[in-house]
């Protein structure tokens, strides 16, 4: 995978609350992928600034090719709106990708679950 960085750890705090919330707000087949939550390592993330990840199983890089979206939310870091997306291929999940919604290419951090909400909630905000 181009303009990415390799990794070898386990899912940071703050990556696992944000995918734990994907999960449960997300399609009800998400609900499937609860248990793999706190076995995820993470083997690679995003060189542009943003905070999106790459999981691998037992060792082994996953293939984007075949990706489905699982849950798709909003958020917000330091005033900025991200789109929050989890995906799965098969039976595992696959990576978690957080994005500018303006586009910019000023590093950020993964969001606070307080700070997710679903599009249709975002004309309250």
């Amino acid at each position: 995978m181009k303009d990415l960085e390799p990794l070898h750890r386990s899912i940071s705090q703050e990556e696992a609350a944000v995918v734990g919330w994907l999960i449960e707000h997300g399609e009800p087949e998400a609900k499937e992928y609860a248990d793999d939550l706190q076995s995820l390592t993470v083997m690679a993330r995003c060189k542009c600034g943003c905070p999106t990840v790459y999981f691998e199983v037992e060792g082994n890089p996953l293939s984007r090719i075949g990706e489905r979206i699982i849950s798709d939310h909003l958020g917000t870091v330091d005033g900025q709106e991200v789109g929050v997306m989890l995906f799965a291929l098969g039976k595992q999940l696959s990576s978690l990708e957080v994005y500018s919604l303006a586009g910019s290419d000023k590093p950020f951090k993964v969001p606070k679950i307080s700070d997710l909400y679903a599009y249709e909630d975002s004309s309250k905000r």
